[in-house]
């Protein structure tokens, strides 16, 4: 692989957000690279939310970017010159706008977290699964299992 520029880490914000983001952390700052926050809200949990508050849209974009920050910081940016970026984005095809991010802004690497699947759901691909399969470059996949590790455990690992 050549030299990696730019991390691109797709995060859906829940309560392991800040370990993805931790390992994309350690992993722009070991190659000197811009990191890519990327958070895809579907439209139709927009509407639901807004018939439930009346925000508006671009309310709703600046508290879905201040959680994103939040959760940077519990990863320990503020202990690194890592350059982050923010990007939130609206798509149903969270996949799909993940890897439309990464080709626009020139993603050297693709970081997404994996869920595991269970039910009726598991017969079909998750996001991760289907990043992987569409990214036409390199794909890092954490497992859930890695993630649930907790931050503190994954600083002494490392």
């Amino acid at each position: 692989m050549e030299r990696v520029r730019r991390v691109l880490v797709a995060t859906d914000l829940s309560d392991t957000a800040p370990v993805l983001l931790a390992q994309a952390v350690g992993l722009a700052e070991r190659w000197r690279a811009e990191l890519v926050v990327v958070h895809v809200f579907d439209p139709e949990e927009y509407e639901r939310l807004l018939g439930d508050t009346g925000m508006p849209v671009d309310e709703y974009v600046d508290h879905l970017r201040a959680e994103m920050r939040d959760a940077l910081a519990e990863a320990g940016i503020g202990d690194t010159d890592v350059s982050v970026r923010l990007e939130v984005i609206e798509d149903r095809d969270v996949a799909g706008a993940i890897v439309s991010a990464a080709n626009r802004l020139g993603a050297d690497l693709v970081v997404v977290g994996a869920r595991p699947r269970r039910g009726l759901p598991a017969l079909r691909p998750g996001v991760a699964d289907a990043v992987l399969r569409r990214a036409g470059r390199p794909v890092l996949v954490v497992p859930h299992t890695s993630l649930r590790v907790g931050p503190q455990v994954l600083a002494a690992a490392s």
